[in-house]
């Protein structure tokens, strides 16, 4: 799931990147095609066919309207042979201005039909629609015979069905991109034969294109493609990689095979293509080891993911084989979520310009090894789910550059050192290791997973001033002890703190009212003790709040009109002074707990029994205001006596238990609620956990 999310993130830049250079280089086109000096106009009959192909076209958003007058060359989008006056461009991609996923039909994009007056525009040697939305329409036969394309992108723009054979009469074609990227519409083609005409291609995308039905030989088909230097065809449920091939790739350096099912090794081959730059074989099925006899054959290779597979071997001779090349530009590797074992080699420090390390969730076993400190372009580390020991050494302090450090579920011990220079905004994750002493201060991270491990002593005062720009912060499940430090109201930006698990006491500072993006607070199971404050009563972002397993003193719970689903809790049965339960006006279902008529507070239970008058303020000052059938009463004094349980305006079912009905004071409803005021002078204890007048979201 973080992966999809991940890659459509990456979209959704990429996506907005690609409008905003549209958008700048249309602005530019116009003002230099209204500047520049050509020696011949338009020819009338490729005007004509403009015309004719702009009428075909849905363009809600007038990208087109330049297109009139005589001249076709000074149309926006188009582009012409300065002397001659023919058309050699139309430059049509991402000519919406909106980002969705799927697209939304309310965007500005190009639709309509492709007119086949286009095969008058007899130069034309660039057609580019990627990103427009032609709403399933077939990709036309007829683009197989503009003989003079160079380049064609249909890619992102909606098409549908078989890719017409016809395009392999492109002989001229350098550059192919007819990859999908829409949850509605599917390319598909029964074989690859075609490509056998595409002498010239250098770039091929057909990136889901079903191509579920071709041949077992098709990769024999794109290997001779000898120009070719780029190869995308991932999720194009492809079944088979074959195991010995006659390499005629001469300048191949992409290949992105992502997300097919081949359940094969990795051929000895695919390693021997020695202008391989990036390699996209991820969640591919992969088993078995990389090939020994081809590791020497890596030293061009910068990007190699092959993570999600079921890839064995040693790690340690893989890193090996890369550092020996003396020239390595290595600065990704990503081979998480296979088989792996063995050792990280100290010769891992030779890969100077490495960027990305990840060999999350396989079998690693060992330390790191001190040459990690000579990474100095490491920007992510990910360790996490491995069998590795040992301590985190001082030298990973040098990596400047570090961004995310995942070395969660390991066996890692000894203390942390304090000196490491995160890059801002930094991630780190440690949870779930051996790891002891004091918590560090690490002022650029801002997401912090520290949880089950043996951290003790109390958490740094400073904390928060020191680590302010945090927004993630997990303490849970060590031996910390001491209060909870106030200095935590200056992270302004934390989201979700966790603390559960300790030995944390005394009180919850009130400080923390300045949380005000605060959306879960978890200090379950500790020793804190006194009332919650009312401070936390203004964060309204708050949608999850754990205090159970401590010592406080709960008598009041109010959480009527918000938009609570599910059961109400047995749990609340285990408050013995609770006298005041609110949940009126939210979607709880399921039966009453029976436990309820057993709290010890109500079997003094006072005049409030069925539906509860709405309390609209209870603070510390002992001040509540109860509205009675349109009627506000002030009371100053909250006392035993005003018991109350509202389970109104839910979805309920099943009995009301009996013992709700027994309880002792049901008698004197009648006779309490005519009185206007009451005045006690007995003195009561009460804590407040109070979210009526704010919805939780």
């Amino acid at each position: 799931m973080a992966s999809w999310r991940r890659a459509t993130l990456q979209i959704l830049v990429l996506n907005f990147l690609l409008l905003l250079t549209k958008s700048i280089f249309t602005e530019a086109a116009v003002s230099k095609s209204s500047s520049r000096n050509i020696v011949g106009r338009c020819i009338e009959k490729e005007r004509e066919a403009l015309v004719e192909f702009k009428t075909s076209l849905k363009d809600p958003s007038g990208y087109l309207s330049s297109w009139v007058g005589q001249d076709c060359c000074n149309w926006t989008f188009v582009s012409c042979n300065n002397k001659t006056g023919n058309v050699l461009r139309l430059d049509l991609a991402w000519l919406n201005l909106c980002i969705s996923t799927p697209p939304n039909k309310s965007c500005g994009e190009l639709g309509g039909t492709l007119n086949p007056s286009l095969l008058n525009l007899t130069y034309l040697s660039y057609l580019d629609l990627n990103g427009n939305n032609f709403s399933g329409l077939p990709i036309p036969e007829f683009i197989g015979s503009l003989k003079n394309l160079r380049y064609l992108d249909l890619s992102r723009a909606s098409f549908n069905g078989k890719v017409p054979p016809s395009i392999g009469n492109l002989s001229n074609l350098e550059h192919l991109d007819l990859s999908m990227y829409s949850f509605q519409w599917k390319l598909w083609a029964s074989d690859l034969n075609w490509l056998s005409g595409l002498s010239s291609l250098k770039y091929l995308g057909l990136n889901n294109v079903n191509l579920s039905t071709v041949a077992s030989n098709w990769f024999q088909v794109v290997s001779m493609l000898p120009p070719l230097t780029e190869l995308h065809m991932s999720s194009c449920e492809l079944n088979s990689l074959p195991e010995s091939l006659v390499l005629n790739f001469s300048s191949l350096e992409v290949i992105d095979l992502a997300y097919n099912k081949f359940n094969s090794s990795i051929p000895p081959w695919l390693f021997n293509i020695r202008t391989l730059t990036k390699i996209y074989l991820n969640s591919c099925e992969l088993k078995g080891s990389i090939p020994k006899t081809s590791r020497g054959n890596l030293c061009n290779l910068q990007t190699l993911y092959l993570s999600n597979n079921a890839i064995n071997g040693e790690i340690n001779e893989f890193i090996e084989a890369l550092a020996g090349c003396g020239n390595n530009t290595i600065d990704y590797i990503d081979m998480g979520s296979n088989n792996l074992r063995g050792n990280l080699p100290d010769s891992l420090g030779s890969l100077r310009y490495l960027e990305y390390l990840r060999l999350e969730q396989n079998s690693l076993s060992g330390s790191l090894p001190m040459s990690m400190g000579n990474l100095s372009s490491l920007e992510a580390l990910d360790l996490s789910f491995n069998s590795m020991n040992g301590t985190i050494p001082e030298s990973i302090g040098q990596l400047s550059r570090l961004y995310q450090l995942d070395l969660h579920g390991n066996s890692w011990e000894g203390m942390l050192p304090n000196s490491v220079g995160f890059y801002l905004g930094a991630r780190v994750d440690l949870g779930f290791n051996l790891l002891e002493g004091s918590i560090p201060i690490w002022p650029n991270v801002t997401y912090l997973s520290l949880r089950n491990n043996l951290f003790s002593g109390p958490i740094p005062s400073n904390i928060g001033k020191r680590m302010s720009k945090m927004v993630n912060l997990d303490l849970s499940r060590n031996f910390l002890n001491g209060s909870i430090p106030a200095s935590i109201n200056n992270m302004t930006s934390l989201r979700f703190l966790d603390l559960s698990s300790n030995d944390l006491s005394g009180l919850i500072p009130k400080q923390l009212q300045g949380l005000q993006r605060l959306m879960v607070l978890d200090l379950s199971k500790n020793n804190l003790s006194g009332g919650v404050p009312s401070s936390l009563c203004p964060l309204r972002s708050l949608i999850f709040l754990k205090l159970s397993d401590n010592l406080f003193f709960l008598s009041y719970l109010g959480l009527r009109a918000n938009l609570l689903t599910g059961t109400i809790p047995e749990q609340l049965c285990k408050f013995p002074n609770l006298h005041i339960i609110d949940l009126a006006q939210n979607n709880l279902s399921g039966a009453i707990p029976k436990c309820l008529g057993y709290l010890e507070a109500f079997t003094y239970l006072g005049p409030y029994v069925g539906e509860l008058p709405m309390i609209q303020r209870i603070s510390f000052s002992q001040r509540v205001e109860i509205v009675t059938k349109g009627r506000t009463n002030e009371y100053t004094k909250i006392i035993p006596l005003v018991n109350a349980i509202d389970l109104s305006s839910n979805n309920l079912v099943g009995e009301i238990p009996d013992h709700l009905t027994k309880l002792s004071a049901l008698a004197a409803h009648r006779q309490v609620t005519k009185m206007e005021k009451i005045k006690m002078k007995t003195r009561m204890v009460m804590m407040k956990t109070d979210m009526t007048s704010y919805g939780s979201t």
